[in-house]
């Protein structure tokens, strides 16, 4: 295994986060990326499908028709869905009548509205909006086959910035059909909506938009409800955050070693070579960047030979977090720019090798001026992404576990050779930060607990049809609050190295690193020396305030 840079990573590599919000977002269904999904999210961009996007949409959904004008059983089209998918819903033959188109628009409406069936809170509107940016473009690879009005909305409802809500609970990681079908009720004119900084009906957003409301028909309420969007877009979003606290990460642990007077012995290059996995040079670099200057560069016989684990190792856990972001992130810009449509649309598709046997001949159309397959599957499955996600949780969780025990390493006096509680000495008979410690170790149970796995959990719906599931929707909500708990525990630290580098600076004369001090000066803008005992907890706000500000700039 070598530490070669994908693009990918070169990109998670930067200090500072560099997304450009374009203007226009041209989605092609082949290159959305997570940092345009990111920034669309902010509502920032107007976005477009591309021609050669734009007639892949006509034509699949002019394979989609040729195939019900045949006759040929296409689930969610001339048969029902569910445990109803070998029930005709337009007579035996299943043909598109302009009795059948009526049929057809009339199942399309009950099929949105009644699998709107979700509870809770709603989402936040940055998620909606990447969820609608998300579905466009892949509606955009040609797989879908919905009739082009479907665009139009989804453009429409995003440049005109109006956010369907959608309650937060109800998808098992199958496709999230409770939770995505709130958007097409809502672009029927159902439901209601966030518009100019209100929430109200959706059909009073759209007459004052000048909106038509869509009528679905054919395969479009299926194609709006069966997908992912919804749970790949939160994920977008809180993989976004996740990398801010990573990228965080070295400078935090620069700041905390020298608030020790740590070694630097685990971190210099021939120590990495003897053990070279990824990205683990290049974050032991960042730290001895950041160290650059500190009288940890010293000779000190008073330093320990050897620091404690969550010190010596700390560049580990970082450089694998690092290494799960860009798996996890190569996996979901696949998904995001591929369907995951039952049954998928595949035009001009041929079937190769097992073109000879009469079951595979049945999944394909010839048509006068079209020619494809149309194939029921199961790409909605997550499980690629969740286990994956899984396994990205506990990665940043250890970043979360590693501070929680340099924080009380930092607390005693033992490991410092400062005052234990990191009382200032010029704070007679003060406390400092005695009690602190059972803060962050509280948190970290809490973390413990929201990172467990979750996609064992559950059981069959749909009268056992639907008998997997992968609970994404669940993990995704979990990497959002692992970001806030994380956060919320790096603040304890950096609130007990800023005060072990004031008093080693005030007392010992040992000078920080200049990076170490330029972060140090900017923190004590908002959260001055602790050299007298006072409240803990507002100021404890104002470092988790600090950290989000400094990480998302």
């Amino acid at each position: 295994m070598n530490n070669t840079f994908t693009k990918t990573a070169i990109a998670v590599m930067t200090l500072v986060p560099n997304l450009v919000l374009a203007a226009n977002l041209n989605l092609d269904g082949q290159s959305l990326t997570l940092e345009q999904v990111v920034s669309a999210a902010t509502g920032d961009v107007h976005v477009s499908l591309t021609k050669a996007a734009q007639q892949r949409v006509q034509q699949s959904h002019q394979l989609l028709l040729e195939a019900g004008r045949q006759g040929v059983a296409i689930y969610g089209l001339t048969v029902g869905v569910g445990k109803s998918k070998d029930t005709k819903i337009f007579g035996d033959d299943g043909r598109l009548t302009p009795s059948a188109i009526e049929m057809s628009q009339l199942f399309n409406q009950k099929m949105l509205l009644t699998h709107s069936a979700a509870t809770g809170a709603a989402m936040p509107n940055d998620v909606v909006r990447a969820a609608m940016v998300i579905r466009l473009n892949q509606i955009a690879t040609g797989h879908v086959g919905v009739h082009p009005d479907v665009v139009r909305i989804y453009q429409e409802f995003i440049n005109h910035d109006i956010i369907p809500v959608i309650p937060e609970d109800g998808s098992v990681g199958a496709a999230d059909i409770s939770l995505a079908s709130h958007i097409g009720s809502a672009m029927m004119g159902h439901w209601e909506v966030h518009y100019q900084g209100q929430r109200m009906p959706a059909v009073k957003a759209l007459q004052q938009a000048g909106i038509k409301p869509l009528v679905p028909y054919a395969k479009d309420s299926l194609s709006i409800l069966s997908t992912n969007s919804v749970s790949a877009a939160r994920l977008a979003l809180a993989l976004a955050q996740s990398k801010n606290l990573i990228e965080f990460s070295p400078q935090l642990v620069s700041f905390s070693l020298e608030a020790l007077n740590g070694n630097i012995s685990p971190l210099l290059p021939h120590s990495i070579d003897a053990r070279p996995m990824p990205f683990a040079k290049q974050v032991a670099e960042q730290i001895l960047v950041n160290l650059d200057g500190s009288y940890l560069f010293e000779q000190d016989n008073k330093r320990a030979i050897q620091d404690p684990l969550s010190f010596r190792q700390a560049h580990w856990p970082i450089a694998s977090a690092y290494a799960g972001f860009e798996s996890l992130t190569a996996l979901l810009e696949l998904h995001i720019n591929s369907s995951d449509d039952n049954p998928v649309i595949s035009v001009g598709a041929t079937a190769g090798d097992y073109g000879q046997h009469s079951q595979v001949g049945q999944y394909f159309i010839q048509g006068d001026n079209i020619s494809g397959a149309i194939n029921s599957v199961a790409n909605f499955d997550m499980t690629p992404i969740a286990a994956n996600l899984e396994g990205y949780l506990l990665n940043v969780a250890q970043l979360g576990k590693f501070s929680s025990h340099r924080s009380l390493k930092l607390f005693d006096g033992y490991f410092t050779q400062l005052p234990r509680g990191l009382v200032a000495p010029e704070n007679d008979n003060g406390q400092g930060f005695y009690a602190m410690p059972n803060g962050h170790v509280a948190l970290v149970a809490k973390l413990a607990h929201t990172v467990t796995p979750a996609s064992f959990y559950g059981t069959e719906t749909q009268s056992g049809i639907e008998d997997t599931y992968t609970n994404l929707a669940l993990l995704a909500a979990n990497l959002g609050k692992a970001n806030d708990l994380i956060t919320r525990i790096y603040a304890f630290e950096l609130m007990q190295s800023a005060q072990a580098l004031d008093i080693r600076s005030r007392h010992f004369q040992q000078q920080a690193s200049t990076t170490s001090q330029m972060l140090l000066n900017d923190y004590r803008k908002m959260v001055p020396y602790y050299d007298s005992d006072r409240l803990i907890s507002s100021e404890l706000q104002q470092t988790i305030d600090f950290i989000e500000q400094r990480i998302s700039r």
